[in-house]
């Protein structure tokens, strides 16, 4: 087990966060040392290489309001997650919006509401960096069990929205905010310092479930990213199922292609 790290910065939060644990210059030095699985949290138009790499070395609370029923036969659901950052668009065509943000909104969309059968899209086009790059994107899918969901993001518009909505045959919900696990680890925080408060979201986030005269504040659901690593850990030990099977991956590779050759095409895609 190991972290690579290249930066002399790098290594030092490495060394202070988890002491002894071995630092390695390069993937190539962690395969060599030999390890059963490989996290790979680089910019996007970096993983294909490292992801191939690793392989050939062998190596939410809406989900609680559909599951209540208090929605009854689920309709729509909508998904939009702004950025007002324009520096972190990975540029290019091994870049862009939909392969970044994309795949957390569609794998999202297929957690809750399972396999898609058609999809269709429209992608925003920028080449303000010099490269034609797609800078936002709505995606809508049409799921097997009929459901409709929505996706959609943007980095250059200088919104920084974080909204789920969701419509049914009794009523709604909706919930905006952002995503403070993130918030919290940019500001150096870390779960394992504060484990009965992490991922609690504030009061002002909190979602609105709407029905026939009742309205009710939903409070959210505590999360944590660090489950699917404990998951994950435990599927390569033999002592579990992994976390999210290569089915379901290899799904939203499949929906976010469609996606882009409808965009391209002007098309219904069906899967």
């Amino acid at each position: 087990m190991g972290i690579v790290a290249r930066s002399m910065a790098k290594k030092a939060e490495v060394e202070a966060d988890f002491p002894g644990l071995p630092v390695y210059e390069s993937l190539g030095e962690l395969l060599t040392a030999g390890v059963d699985a490989v996290t790979i949290t680089t910019p996007p138009h970096t993983r294909h290489d490292l992801v191939m790499e690793a392989i050939e070395a062998g190596a939410l609370t809406l989900a609680n309001v559909l599951a209540s029923g208090e929605l009854g036969e689920t309709w729509r659901v909508h998904s939009t997650m702004d950025q007002d950052n324009a520096d972190s668009l990975e540029q290019g065509a091994s870049g862009g919006l939909l392969r970044d943000l994309g795949s957390h909104l569609v794998d999202q969309m297929l957690w809750l509401l399972g396999p898609v059968g058609h999809v269709y899209a429209t992608l925003d086009w920028t080449d303000r960096f010099g490269e034609h790059t797609d800078c936002g994107f709505v995606v809508t899918m049409t799921h097997a069990s009929g459901v409709v969901s929505a996706v959609s993001a943007s980095k250059l518009n200088h919104s920084a929205t974080r909204e789920l909505r969701a419509y049914g045959s009794k009523g709604s919900y909706a919930a905006s905010g952002a995503d403070v696990q993130a918030e919290a680890l940019m500001a150096g925080r870390h779960p394992v310092e504060e484990p009965d408060i992490w991922r609690i979201d504030a009061p002002k986030n909190w979602g609105i479930l709407s029905t026939n005269g009742h309205r009710e504040t939903v409070p959210s659901a505590q999360g944590n990213y660090a489950d699917f690593y404990t998951a994950f850990a435990r599927a390569v030990r033999g002592d579990g199922p992994e976390p999210v099977p290569a089915a379901e991956g290899i799904h939203t590779l499949e929906v976010l292609d469609a996606a882009r050759q409808s965009a391209l095409e002007n098309s219904v895609i069906a899967l």
